[in-house]
């Protein structure tokens, strides 16, 4: 199977077909933040001034606790474009979070939160990623 997005040892190496979604070029800097859809936390990955330099080989160094706490979801994702935003879907069985605040106080205290009304968001914190 071909997945969008695979972690490796200390990056995250996009797809082309993920990189056309993201219209992103080498230099631009790419994030993964947590958003809920249908009442669960979902990994989204998105351009972001905040976020990682994408490289000429598609790949951003992703380690630490940001990547422990994606790879609770899997180590290869397939994204799916919902109005825009671009949520990954992980390759491992997960009982997602549903308390955003739970998953950031016990777990990764400068989590993302994605604020999207399209999804029903109606208190949400944002944390620097």
């Amino acid at each position: 199977m071909n997945y969008d997005l695979t972690l490796d040892e200390g990056k995250a190496i996009l797809s082309e077909n993920l990189i056309k979604l993201l219209n992103a070029n080498p230099g631009d800097r790419i994030a993964i933040v947590y958003g809920k859809l249908d009442g669960n936390l979902k990994p989204v990955i998105k351009k972001s001034d905040s976020g990682n330099i994408l490289s000429k080989s598609n790949s951003f160094i992703f380690k630490g606790k940001d990547k422990d706490f994606l790879q609770q979801y899997g180590s290869n994702f397939t994204v799916y474009d919902d109005l825009g935003t671009f949520f990954l879907e992980g390759d491992q069985e997960f009982t997602v979070y549903t308390d955003i605040q739970k998953a950031v106080s016990e777990n990764y205290l400068d989590l993302s939160i994605v604020t999207d009304t399209n999804y029903n968001i109606t208190k949400f914190e944002e944390y620097k990623l």
